[in-house]
């Protein structure tokens, strides 16, 4: 009898793992011991974590070839596949706790981050770009750690921003968009550019082209063309004029800042590499700064601050760097 190959034969072994992993944590019946027994092999070397995160990328991969495939070849409007839940809803009460921890320094992913990868339709790691196309006319581009998963809004496909930060484009002529919920908003474009951040409890919306429309607990909002908002979970803030070259310079591979406190510029940079930039007393971190960084050489930004401001880099293992 004839034996069917494994597709997963050219994998690196630790790669074969990893799918192994991410399939028995997606099963449904995952229980705190094997979260656990996960987190201890990955655990057991750098490369370990690496083969998990090849995985992760392998997953997305395929999700995504899959749900191009199904388009091409069902009805219009198909019913989307149920995903089963990676862990039962009593389970994730029980590990809430256990799932909220945080590595030191985010130094590597938490349980918490690799769960929400599992959760999202789309993701992006540390200094990653990915391009989705939606409908005819319409594309969304993910930045850096960005997790994005479709939702059901009144009827009508929405996208759910998890955390990071898109740019969704939609031309004259395209089908309606779908909505991005992000935190307590929802935020719609027609025809145009809008670029939507989801970070440490806050929501920015910034209108690049056309119009916006913001809805945040009973509050509706039009942004017109280089106006932006913030709100958090209990209110929005007012609308602000800005430069939308400088809002969307990440897609052109650059950070550019503007009068911008080194606190801020840090914060900022530290979501592109791995390691961890700090500040070592409160007086730089409200040194303005005026420079632009290039994402290709964001481990150089170090060397551009001490230039810029005169200050001191310190480089420790692990992508640590002190800056005084």
């Amino acid at each position: 009898m004839n034996r069917v190959a494994d597709p997963r034969t050219d994998l690196h072994p630790l790669t074969r793992e990893g799918i192994d992993w991410i399939v028995r944590l997606r099963s449904g019946s995952a229980t705190e011991s094997d979260l656990q027994a996960w987190q201890a092999w990955r655990a057991q070397s750098p490369a370990h974590a690496q083969a998990f995160r090849e995985a992760l990328r392998l997953k997305n991969r395929l999700q995504s070839a899959g749900k191009q495939l199904l388009s091409q070849t069902a009805s219009p409007h198909p019913a989307r596949i149920n995903r089963r839940m990676l862990i039962g809803s009593a389970l994730a009460a029980s590990t809430a706790g256990y799932l909220a921890l945080r590595p030191p320094l985010n130094l590597w992913p938490s349980l918490s981050d690799v769960v929400a990868d599992l959760r999202a339709d789309f993701s992006t790691s540390i200094g990653e770009q990915r391009q989705v196309a939606l409908d005819a006319g319409q594309s969304i581009t993910l930045n850096t750690q960005t997790r994005l998963a479709w939702r059901s809004l009144d009827g009508a496909r929405a996208l759910a921003l998890m955390s990071g930060e898109a740019l969704l484009t939609s031309e004259s002529g395209a089908p309606e968009s779908p909505a991005i919920i992000a935190g307590a908003g929802i935020s719609r474009v027609k025809t145009g550019l809008m670029n939507i951040r989801a970070f440490e409890g806050s929501v920015r919306v910034t209108c690049v082209e056309g119009e916006v429309t913001v809805a945040h607990r009973g509050a509706n909002v039009l942004l017109t063309r280089q106006q932006q908002l913030v709100y958090d979970d209990a209110s929005i803030g007012a609308i602000t004029a800005i430069d939308a070259q400088i809002a969307t310079a990440w897609q052109s591979g650059l950070l550019i800042f503007r009068d911008e406190p080194l606190r801020n510029v840090v914060d900022e940079i530290n979501r592109y590499r791995r390691g961890k930039i700090m500040l070592a007393n409160a007086a730089l971190e409200q040194r303005l700064v005026n420079g632009t960084f290039h994402l290709s050489q964001i481990d150089h930004a170090p060397v551009q601050i001490e230039q810029f401001l005169g200050a001191r880099a310190r480089e420790l293992p692990g992508g640590i760097v002190i800056l005084s």
